[in-house]
C-alpha cells in the first residue's frame, strides 16, 4: 500500500482518491475513468466487481491474498484494462507479480528467483546479500517464470527437535468435536520456544466449556503426538483469529 498509494503517486505527481468511502448506493460516485489505477485487495476488488458497472479502461493493482480467478475474469469483462497481482508476503513485501492471469508469476525487475539451494530465495540485483525465502513452495521454470506448488511446511525447533506445525495442526483437526486450528510457535517466559494452538470445536458454546474440551484435547495428544509436539498452551473461540482482510492472526495466550 505504501508503494503504490505513497511513493509511486509522489514520484508521478499524482492525485491519490480514497474510494473505500464511495457508496454502492451513490453510482455517479463510483465512476472510473481509462488510466486511473485501482490499488486495493481481493475482497475489496470484490466489493467493486459488484457496485461498479464498467471501469472503463482503468488498470488494478491487487495484494494481500491469492486473487480468485472468477473475481480477476469479471473484472475484465467489467472493464479492467490491466490486473496486476502481486506475490509476497508481510514479511518480504512484494517478490513477483503476473498480469490478467492466474498462471505463473515474473520477478519484480529487482529481484532473481535463486534454486541453487535446497529453498529457493529471491535475491535483491543490487544488493546481492539481501536474499528473502520464498513463503510458498516454488518453482522455476525454463522461461524464467515462477510457478507457486503450495504451502511450505512450516518447521520449527521446539526442544531441539524439529516440528512440522503443519503436522500437528492436520492432527488435531482428525480429533473428534474440532473443526479448525491454528497452531504457532512462540517464547515463553524462560526463553525457550514451544507450541500454542487455538481450536474452534464443533459444539462451542462459551469459555466456561473451555475446560473441559483442553481435557479432551490433552487426552488425544498424549495418544498421538509425541511430547515436545504438544501445544503447550490451548485458546478456544468460536473462529479462527484473522485480521480485517481475512488473513490468519497471531492470539494472546490464555494464562
Amino acid at each position: 500500500g505504501f508503494i503504490w498509494t505513497v511513493l509511486l503517486p509522489g514520484a508521478a505527481d499524482a492525485e491519490v482518491i480514497d474510494i473505500r468511502y464511495r457508496g454502492a448506493g451513490e453510482p455517479d460516485k463510483q465512476k472510473f475513468n481509462h488510466g486511473d489505477l485501482i490499488v486495493s485487495h481481493p475482497q475489496y476488488w470484490r466489493y467493486l466487481a459488484r457496485s461498479t458497472g464498467s471501469f472503463h479502461g482503468a488498470n488494478g493493482i491487487s495484494s494481500a491474498g491469492a486473487f480468485p480467478a472468477d473475481l480477476r475474469n469479471q473484472l475484465l469483462e467489467q472493464g479492467v484494462e490491466t490486473l496486476y497481482e502481486i506475490y509476497g508476503s508481510t514479511e518480504t513485501g512484494g517478490l513477483a507479480y503476473r498480469r490478467n492471469t492466474s498462471a505463473v508469476f515474473r520477478c519484480l525487475p529487482h529481484l532473481e528467483l535463486d534454486v541453487t539451494g535446497d529453498d529457493p530465495v529471491f535475491v535483491h540485483r543490487g544488493l546481492p546479500e539481501r536474499r528473502l525465502e520464498a513463503p510458498d513452495m516454488v518453482q522455476l521454470t525454463e522461461a524464467g517464470d515462477i510457478t507457486l506448488l503450495g504451502r511450505k511446511d512450516k518447521i520449527v525447533k521446539i526442544g531441539g527437535n524439529r516440528v512440522s506445525l503443519h503436522t500437528v495442526q492436520n492432527t488435531l483437526e482428525q480429533l473428534p468435536g474440532v473443526r479448525q486450528v491454528a497452531v504457532r510457535a512462540f517464547q515463553t517466559d524462560q526463553g525457550d520456544s514451544a507450541l500454542k494452538a487455538f481450536v474452534v470445536m464443533e459444539d462451542w458454546g462459551d469459555h466456561a466449556s473451555a475446560d473441559k474440551h483442553l481435557s479432551d484435547l490433552l487426552t488425544a495428544c498424549r495418544e498421538r503426538l509425541k511430547s515436545h509436539e504438544i501445544p503447550r498452551h490451548f485458546s478456544f473461540g468460536p473462529a479462527l483469529p484473522v485480521t480485517t482482510l481475512g488473513k490468519p492472526m497471531d492470539w494472546p495466550i490464555n494464562v
